[in-house]
């Protein structure tokens, strides 16, 4: 039995509930991969993160080299990225990893 995500450690997590309604968090689906919302809207050096519903698989996000993020990481079925300043809207395509499958949905960036 996997553990649960604890989310204590993540200090730049502004609204831990997944669909909470906040900017940056992300809902994926472990079934189908897809990610609510799509595009996840992320402001300009805050924190996107992304939730597997039910909190169960090893979740990676991979950005293309070049794409305005840093600071990455990930626990189990929750990851992380901050994204970079920017000074007009940026649409990023990105990849979610889980067990061994992947998608490439959209990330947005607002300055």
């Amino acid at each position: 039995m996997q553990k649960p995500v604890d989310l204590s450690r993540a200090k730049h997590l502004a609204d831990p509930s997944p669909g909470g309604g906040a900017q940056g968090i992300a809902r994926i689906d472990p079934t189908t991969l897809s990610v609510t919302p799509d595009p996840v809207h992320v402001q300009s050096g805050k924190f996107v993160h992304f939730f597997v519903d039910g909190g169960r698989g090893q979740l990676q996000i991979n950005f293309a080299a070049g794409t305005p993020f840093d600071q990455e990481g990930k626990e189990e079925a929750h990851a992380w990225a901050r994204a970079k300043t920017v000074t007009t809207p940026e649409k990023h395509k990105y990849t979610i990893i889980l067990d061994g499958r992947q998608m490439d949905p959209e990330v947005m960036i607002d300055p």
